[in-house]
């Protein structure tokens, strides 16, 4: 009889510890609190886990200031929906600034766990949570594209008409975006593969101080960073490894590891190789660039061009990945020089050995082969749609190029068989938008088409 009362007291000891114990899956939203109709909490995919940081007298705590919002006063306890915030973290880094030289401009990137409401004011049914990537930065160049590596992964970003990244195009928000919210939604975010987190030295309960700018570990790439390169900044970009962090560990949850616990990132990505047997040829519709491929990781192929011997080179476009071809439709008479490299989140690759061609002038069109006639694109729910007049009769294909504003380089964006006029651009940037067509066989590709913009907004 005392045997099975000690197996009954055990039991119920263990019980009580398990229902005592925060219980998360990796990659999860805990409870809703039913005092405010939030999840008590969120871990990402290596159990890192962080509450609802809502204290306003604690300084690490990313809140509204005293006298910022109407409905909510730090020095006051937070109750919803009377003393309450319009938006809160449960988890956020933000990079340090980078200066881009000589604009004054600055450059940040952001990445959260945010809890807000559908209508901003706190209300019953209207809370939402969404993971955040944000790119913001200005004193750039106008209407031009920028690559930003940062711990999530590698991204695009184009600048509007005065150098600014619109915050429009340049965030990432994935969560609920209707009441009531499935707080699940939220875990799709890139952000949720691992919390960024100091290396060393957080205080006790946190990932951060929420102030302070440190050196993190945590990111899924290995890229505890962030650069930024595109036009005017110098060549491989502005990078900064600081970032500010603000995360409390959700009441009960076990400390993250240090540093040498953390399981082992993915091993990080091998720069691109360079591209080889570059060749150029002059056709009626400009020079022919083509390389071979030497790789299974680029991303995209910069192509640039010095004209004289003693001229500089620069970057007159773009090729994405797999394609090893780019046309150039604006290379002056005389001796011009090419040359090609690849390039992935890693960086891009030694550049190619320079070829050199001189441009005679425009060659004759070839028999069969005349410039398409694009009509005005369509902005619809699946992409910009592009229509043109077929006035060729020799072609083999047809090339579709595309640049974004007034100031950007075309490149190649796709290509369909003959006889086809229509081709939709899945993946279009905002603002200004440019593209056009030209008409192509194994010989050569007609001049190209009218250049045909639309702006999206």
């Amino acid at each position: 009889m005392k045997r099975l009362i000690l197996l009954f007291l055990v039991s119920i000891i263990i019980l009580l510890v398990t229902q005592s114990s925060p219980v998360h899956a990796a990659k999860s939203a805990g409870v809703v609190d039913p005092l405010n109709g939030f999840p008590d909490s969120y871990a990402d995919d290596v159990s890192n886990i962080v509450g609802a940081c809502l204290a306003g007298l604690d300084p690490i705590c990313v809140l509204p200031g005293a006298g910022e919002e109407p409905n909510f006063d730090p020095n006051q306890p937070t109750v919803f929906p009377a003393n309450f915030p319009s938006e809160f973290f449960y988890w956020i880094a933000e990079s340090d600034q980078i200066a881009i030289p000589d604009t004054g401009g600055k450059f940040m990137f952001r990445m959260a766990v945010e809890g807000a409401f559908l209508n901003e004011d706190p209300e019953a049914g209207g809370q939402m949570v969404f993971g955040r990537l944000r790119a913001t930065g200005n004193g750039l160049v106008p209407n031009s594209t920028y690559t930003v590596t940062h711990p999530y992964g590698v991204d695009t970003y184009v600048t509007n008409a005065v150098g600014v990244m619109p915050r429009n195009s340049s965030t990432e928000d994935i969560g609920c975006e209707v009441g009531p919210c499935d707080f699940s939604l939220a875990l799709a975010s890139r952000v949720f593969q691992s919390f960024l987190r100091w290396d060393v030295g957080a205080p006790p309960g946190y990932l951060g101080d929420a102030i302070t700018a440190h050196s993190v570990i945590g990111s899924p790439t290995g890229n505890n960073f962030v650069k930024i390169e595109g036009p005017g900044l110098p060549p491989g970009g502005l990078q900064t490894n600081l970032f500010t962090v603000s995360g409390k560990l959700f009441a009960g949850a076990p400390p993250p590891p240090p540093g040498p616990g953390l399981p082992p990132p993915p091993p990080p990505l091998p720069p691109a190789n360079v591209p080889s047997g570059v060749t150029a040829l002059q056709t009626a519709g400009g020079v022919e660039v083509r390389w071979a491929d030497t790789n299974d990781n680029e991303t995209e192929f910069r192509i640039s061009r010095a004209t004289g011997l003693r001229g500089a080179f620069t970057q007159i476009g773009t090729s994405g990945a797999n394609t090893t071809l780019f046309i150039d439709t604006s290379a002056p008479r005389g001796t011009n020089f090419y040359r090609v490299e690849a390039c992935n989140g890693a960086g891009c690759s030694p550049l190619s050995t320079p070829v050199r061609l001189f441009v005679r002038g425009t060659p004759p069109v070839p028999s069969g082969l005349m410039s398409p006639i694009l009509a005005r694109p369509a902005d619809t729910a699946g992409g910009v749609v592009l229509n043109w007049r077929d006035r060729s009769t020799a072609e083999t294909e047809f090339r579709i190029e595309r640049r974004s504003g007034v100031r950007g380089v075309f490149g190649q964006i796709g290509t369909v068989g003959a006889d086809i006029t229509t081709f939709t651009d899945p993946t279009p940037p905002t603002g200004l938008v440019q593209y056009r067509v030209f008409a192509c066989n194994g010989a050569a590709c007609s001049p190209r088409s009218n250049v045909a913009p639309i702006l999206r907004r």
